[in-house]
């Protein structure tokens, strides 16, 4: 009602300064929610006890023959309300009325994130998007993981556990941990881990590396090209194939060894011991992290497409230590730390002058294969191919070479095998080994027989 119907309902009697309204979520007296002095100046006078009323009833007596009803307390007036109260009860009322919305709100976002992740995942595994996760066991004790809805899966001390194939979403995934039930710590192992729980990133057609406890050390490398380089044939190789031939010691092989060595520093990068590795940063093609497939087959165009992805990023190996594969059948472990332990290499031997009264020309190329033991010692392996060679008889038949170098404190120990094919009586071929040791002498096992007999495609009937 506007001002004028509520002065008419006051002096009227129907409408009092002391009846309740509702106003700002709160019952209060009409008087302190309008001023009203104008309309109670011309109002009739107004009963002092009007007020009162409603609040006596209870203390009239029991009419007759309802003795027994028992008397109701008696409702204490409705108090005014100050100003400032009211100020704070409004203030107090738009907090909580604010805090419900607020959780309206994040109830909504929390329902439509998980709906919309939950499609995601369906919409990436059906289009062939998955994603895997590798953990690295640093801890001395087995220790099981398991992620979203998946079984636990063991990995053993030192070792790597995959679980592959997983549905990926926008949102992290949680990483469970604990030690393993199945295979126990061994009595006075204290087994603790780092952490219980890890939120995995996982992204769709991206791997993840968890490198748990951040103990072991994984290598960065630029390997883009380089599996088109070729050996480096310099004049340290020139040398070697020199002392090959004439049966001395390979001195000039560990310079080889550094001019590798400057190939595998120029492609380390860094040291990594993060304990999260994505794909999205780092290149896992890499022979020496198992990144698997198990579920889901993909294809040819799949695969190359999740190649391409990650195509000029650094590679990550496990460990720090890497083979480096050059052109052909070469290779090499290059360590950052120290010394290349390993390597086989393809090298160029035009011509072996190292037995008395014969050269062999070689089309194919060489196998060295090199290797350092725990001592510091390096040992060489030269495997020569197929070559041929004119036996007793005069015929020409095949020979393989071998060139071994092992190295001592006091220098090297080289020495030339060869094995060839002879017949015996019945036609069956045997081998004869023919050894050269640093001297130039020649020793043949089994000896020269007492008769030497041809090869049975040539025998006359």
């Amino acid at each position: 009602m506007d001002d004028n119907a509520l002065q008419e309902a006051v002096s009227s009697g129907r409408v009092t300064p002391f009846d309740l309204i509702f106003h700002e979520g709160l019952w209060q007296q009409l008087r302190n929610v309008y001023d009203m002095s104008e309309i109670e100046q011309g109002a009739s006078q107004i009963d002092p006890n009007e007020q009162e009323i409603a609040t006596q009833f209870g203390d009239l007596k029991p009419l007759p023959g309802y003795d027994k009803l028992k008397k109701h307390k008696k409702t204490p007036p409705p108090k005014a309300v100050g100003e400032e109260a009211q100020l704070a009860a409004v203030k107090k009322r738009k907090i909580f009325n604010v805090v419900k919305i607020v959780l309206k709100v994040v109830a909504v976002v929390v329902i439509l994130l998980f709906g919309a992740e939950r499609a995601t995942r369906i919409v990436n595994f059906t289009l062939h998007k998955p994603s895997s996760i590798l953990i690295i066991n640093n801890y001395d004790f087995a220790v099981e993981f398991k992620i979203g809805g998946n079984d636990w899966i063991v990995t053993m001390p030192g070792n790597m556990g995959n679980s592959a194939d997983l549905s990926a979403g926008f949102l992290p995934q949680l990483l469970k941990l604990r030690v393993s039930k199945e295979f126990p710590p061994t009595e006075g192992t204290v087994a603790e881990l780092d952490q219980s729980y890890i939120l995995v990133p996982l992204k769709p057609n991206h791997d993840t590396i968890i490198n748990l406890n951040s103990k072991m050390e994984l290598g960065v490398y630029d390997l883009e090209g380089l599996s088109d380089e070729q050996v480096p044939i310099g004049q340290e190789m020139v040398h070697l194939q020199n002392a090959m031939n004439t049966l001395k010691q390979p001195a000039a092989f560990l310079d080889f060894i550094k001019a590798l060595q400057k190939i595998g520093s120029k492609r380390f990068i860094r040291k990594s011991t993060e304990l999260i590795s994505d794909s999205r940063k780092f290149n896992f093609g890499h022979i020496s992290v198992p990144i698997a497939r198990s579920n889901m087959d993909l294809t040819a165009s799949e695969e190359e497409a999740r190649e391409k992805v990650h195509a000029k990023t650094p590679w990550l190996t496990i460990p720090a230590v890497c083979q480096l594969n050059l052109s052909g059948r070469s290779f090499f472990i290059y360590d950052p730390d120290g010394n290349s332990p390993e390597g086989d290499l393809e090298i160029p031997f035009p011509e072996l002058t190292f037995m008395q009264g014969n050269t062999f020309t070689n089309k194919r190329p060489a196998i060295l294969h090199y290797n350092l033991d725990n001592q510091g010692l390096y040992s060489i392996h030269v495997t020569i191919p197929d070559l041929q060679f004119t036996d007793e008889l005069g015929q020409k038949v095949y020979i393989r070479w071998h060139y071994y170098a092992r190295q001592t404190k006091n220098g090297w120990n080289v020495n030339w095998e060869g094995i060839y094919p002879f017949y015996d009586e019945k036609g069956k071929q045997q081998s004869r080994k023919i050894s050269i040791g640093s001297d130039g002498k020649e020793k043949r096992v089994p000896e020269k027989p007492e008769k030497i007999y041809p090869d049975p495609a040539t025998r006359k009937k």
